[in-house]
């Protein structure tokens, strides 16, 4: 049976999801910013989700791609104040991707959700 992905429910989900990671980065960061602005980064999060239509790239392409689009999505949700504030706004965006990313793969793998 061929895996079927629904571009609808991918696009919504990453929008969601993005729009959660972050409002949490901008509480933890203590950024100011405007309601818009972390509209279209989600916006652009979930576009850039579309990756996963591609053929398998190579580890580095896949890394390059992740760094630049995050960097490109935190521009886009706060206005830029300074390479301390910006990189505080990236380390956060990162560790909670990750942290909700493991907590999934936990999820997944301790109620053995393997058709997820």
């Amino acid at each position: 049976m061929r895996p079927v992905l629904y571009l609808d429910i991918l696009l919504v989900l990453n929008f969601i999801i993005d729009y959660v990671l972050l409002c949490t980065t901008k509480a933890i960061a203590d950024t100011s910013t405007k309601k818009w602005r972390i509209l279209l980064a989600s916006a652009l999060a979930s576009l850039c989700s579309l990756i996963i239509l591609a053929p398998v790239l190579p580890l580095w392409v896949q890394f390059l791609y992740k760094s630049v689009t995050a960097g490109l999505i935190l521009l886009v949700a706060f206005p830029y104040q300074g390479m301390r504030q910006y990189l505080k706004q990236l380390f956060w965006f990162l560790l909670l991707s990750v942290a909700l990313a493991g907590a999934v793969l936990f999820f997944m793998f301790s109620f053995s959700l393997s058709g997820v």
